[in-house]
């Protein structure tokens, strides 16, 4: 699906950064891990294979995704191994005090792969959004003057690839006549929020995200009401 088709089907776009996809796949036991906001996810990878909604996925994010998946994956398993274990001892321990039973967690046993399956999903039906020859320079600009997803003394330069070819595929679908909401949805909000732990977007991006009109989300939760689904 090319910029033409997408304005011709009216629908949504969500541009995903890396963060928020691994995010589906992320250790299950993390406090931040919220099944409202896993199902968000699910919702909106279901619509997209609908065709209800676009999601556009950048070269850069797909390259991040491929070089920290399999990390991710298996700190999701080590967490899960290490879970079971401490539902064992309890268990041992409920006995010496006379309790009968033991907990069942087979459940969990194919979670990872499951998971798994779900971000293969989204891949999938995803739309590569291959950057410009401007868009390098573009991030540089950013990082030379520490303007955000840009800060000084960070390795930013990445993160301003996706940022920048995100804006400018807004700009392209906003020029081709798209009027349907457009959202980019990153989890690392300290990149993009003014620091105290508030919901304000750094003067930058409120700023550049507002020439094509694009909102920001903070989970795939927030992405999903930002796109009014």
């Amino acid at each position: 699906m090319n910029v033409g088709e997408i304005v011709y089907a009216a629908v949504p776009v969500l541009c995903v950064d890396t963060c928020a996809v691994l995010d589906l796949m992320r250790d299950p036991t993390r406090e931040t891990a919220l099944p409202r906001i896993r199902k968000a996810g699910l919702d909106l990878v279901d619509l997209a294979e609908q065709g209800g909604l676009a999601i556009l996925l950048a070269d850069q994010v797909a390259l991040e995704f491929a070089a920290n998946e399999p990390d991710v994956r298996e700190e999701a398993s080590r967490a899960l191994r290490k879970l079971r274990q401490q539902v064992e001892r309890l268990d041992e321990l409920a006995g010496v005090y006379g309790a009968k039973g033991t907990a069942e967690m087979g459940h969990l046993d194919d979670h990872v792969d499951r998971a798994r399956a779900v971000v293969a999903r989204l891949m999938d039906v995803a739309i590569c959004v291959t950057p410009s020859n401007d868009i390098p320079g573009r991030a540089m600009v950013r990082v030379n003057e520490a303007r955000a997803p840009a800060a000084k003394g960070k390795e930013s330069f990445k993160d301003c690839v996706v940022f920048e070819t995100y804006l400018e595929a807004g700009a392209q679908l906003r020029a081709g006549g798209c009027q349907a909401p457009i959202v980019f949805v990153s989890s690392n909000p300290k990149e993009y929020f003014e620091p105290g732990g508030g919901s304000v977007l750094k003067a930058d991006i409120a700023h550049d995200l507002g020439i094509p009109g694009m909102a920001f989300a903070v989970s795939m939760e927030h992405a999903k009401n930002a796109l009014g689904l």
